[in-house]
């Protein structure tokens, strides 16, 4: 069972501390779903970085996931400068690969802008897990910026208090 805090399942505790604003983005290992293959975030330096975890399961995610592929549409001048890594905590990757394919197959909704990855978080217990969620709950979203350092996070409890496109064209500068 994977713990996900913010759609009311207890927070799990793991064995690395939380990701903090300013500090080093801890170098992580997904699977990018459309290729099968393993991604790393440090594959990304030089480049801004939207890292937003999220759960088939929760709706607030599956509303943010429709969010950021309207948001990428309006900042398409801002082209490869900017990755989005849309990371997926289902526990099995074929439950993540099933929820992405039936997004596909809704007319005009489909979540083709974002890189979709998995991340094996074993029940709660890996270390990028435990960093990047078990303490923020989903969705949360970290902005690492050219250098890989956390410039921002998206946690969600902020509704309505995170300004997305003035934090990346900041980092843009």
């Amino acid at each position: 069972m994977v713990l996900l805090n913010s759609c009311g399942d207890d927070s799990a505790e793991g064995p690395a501390g939380p990701v903090e604003q300013g500090a080093k983005a801890p170098d992580f290992v997904v699977t990018d779903l459309s290729t099968g293959k393993d991604v790393k975030l440090s594959d990304f330096e030089g480049k801004v970085v939207v890292a937003k975890f999220w759960w088939s399961k929760c709706a607030r995610c599956n509303d943010s996931m429709d969010y950021l592929q309207t948001f990428i549409s309006e900042h398409g001048d801002w082209g490869d400068d900017v990755v989005y890594l849309a990371v997926s905590v289902d526990p099995t990757i074929k439950g993540a690969e099933r929820h992405i394919a039936a997004v596909e197959a809704e007319e005009d909704r489909g979540w083709t802008k974002t890189n979709n990855c998995w991340l094996e978080s074993k029940q709660g217990q890996s270390p990028t897990y435990a960093s990047y969620v078990a303490e923020t709950g989903i969705p949360v979203s970290y902005i690492i910026d050219r250098s890989g350092n956390v410039a921002a996070i998206d946690l969600p409890a902020n509704v309505d208090g995170f300004d997305l496109e003035q934090t990346i064209a900041g980092l843009l500068k």
